[in-house]
């Protein structure tokens, strides 16, 4: 896979949710595992086959949960799982 601006910042946010800890965690030197994925939009188009407008018509639509982090959009697998359940009708 080639390296863009998305991959670098999932990267570095899923090393920060690694080094994290959980509150009330004993040891505080024990790292969190981060316990969901997020992808980019370019990972969901080449997941769905899809182009790239029309995940963002999914996201504005509703059908599809997205957060925006900084000025990229990011989808968690468990949304992208509903989605996948669920497909376009809502």
């Amino acid at each position: 896979m080639k390296t863009t601006p998305y991959n670098t910042v999932n990267k570095y946010l899923v090393y920060f949710l690694a080094k994290t800890t959980k509150p009330g965690q004993v040891g505080k030197d024990k790292p969190m595992e981060p316990d969901f994925k997020l992808y980019t939009i370019e990972e969901i188009t080449e997941i769905l086959k899809v182009t790239q407008r029309t995940v963002y018509n999914y996201i504005k639509a509703g059908q599809l949960k997205a957060i925006k982090i900084g000025k990229y959009w990011r989808i968690k697998h468990t949304d992208l799982q509903v989605f996948l359940e669920t497909g376009t009708n809502k």
